[in-house]
């Protein structure tokens, strides 16, 4: 999965990002809140997002963690986490991050994340100047899933692996700020422990990678669908979601279900012998 597409923004030189004495009381206040917060880190981030959220008014976000990935390679997820989406307004914004020719929108993105190689904070307006994503292909999809202004903040690793954010706003809502930006870049670069303890172990099994459908099929086993479900949704036979299904476990060291989505939120690749 990709949550991908975005921005350049250097939080040091932007213009017009000043925070008022209000953000800063709201930021710390959030910062201390979460740091406090009893509870695993899922619980955490989401507190944390919800908060982001209301401070800059995002309806819906995604947090996921990728295994490690050479430069210019596609990324892979070992979690993934998000808040705000109905059910059919998830599955629209899958199919969308899945289609091709969000690839190159990608590297614009990815590639500053892996020269920096720093917390770096984007919005989609400033990347895409010409306005090539709105005439795009792909845009429509976007349009189904009733996403519009996307924001991204995203915290690489020195393995490569990256942990990232993609807050989105409806369809007809104005676009994100700078200083909404900036507001969510010192939150996030704030809670650089969040971000290090999630950081995934999960190997690579001999360079093999996910297909956009096998992708789409672990996103939705990890929503807790069933198997009818998830074929219907993908317009499959049972037959061959089994063999996607397969794959998935293969490719995550999982033997079910159960397995997979305890590490995606635990990280332990389901190892508790009670399940």
């Amino acid at each position: 999965m990709s949550l991908l597409f975005w921005v350049w923004i250097d939080m040091a030189d932007v213009e017009n990002s000043s925070l008022t004495e209000e953000d800063v009381c709201q930021l710390v206040a959030l910062l201390g809140r979460v740091a406090v917060l009893e509870g695993g880190l899922d619980s955490k981030k989401r507190f944390l997002m919800q908060g982001l959220c209301q401070m800059v008014g995002a309806d819906c976000w995604g947090w996921m963690l990728t295994l490690p990935v050479k430069h210019g390679e596609k990324v892979c997820p070992a979690a993934f986490l998000h808040g705000g989406f109905s059910e059919d307004r998830f599955y629209a914004f899958l199919k969308a991050t899945e289609h091709p020719e969000m690839a190159k929108f990608n590297a614009m993105f990815l590639d500053e994340v892996y020269v920096r190689q720093s917390h770096t904070t984007r919005l989609r307006q400033q990347v895409d100047t010409e306005g090539n994503f709105t005439s795009s292909e792909v845009y429509p999809l976007w349009e189904k899933a009733d996403i519009g202004p996307i924001l991204l903040s995203c915290h690489p690793f020195p393995d490569q692996s990256l942990s990232f954010v993609a807050m989105y706003r409806k369809q007809k809502e104005v676009l994100f700020s700078q200083r909404e930006a900036r507001i969510v870049h010192i939150v996030l670069s704030e809670v650089q422990w969040i971000h290090a303890e999630s950081q995934p172990q999960v190997k690579q099994i001999n360079g093999m990678m996910l297909s956009p459908r096998q992708r789409m099929t672990l996103n939705l086993l990890l929503e807790g669908q069933g198997r009818k479900q998830i074929a219907a949704q993908l317009k499959i036979t049972e037959n061959t979601l089994a063999g996607y299904v397969k794959e998935v476990y293969r490719f995550y060291e999982v033997q079910s279900q159960a397995q997979l989505m305890r590490r995606f939120r635990d990280g332990d690749g389901g190892d508790d012998p009670s399940i």
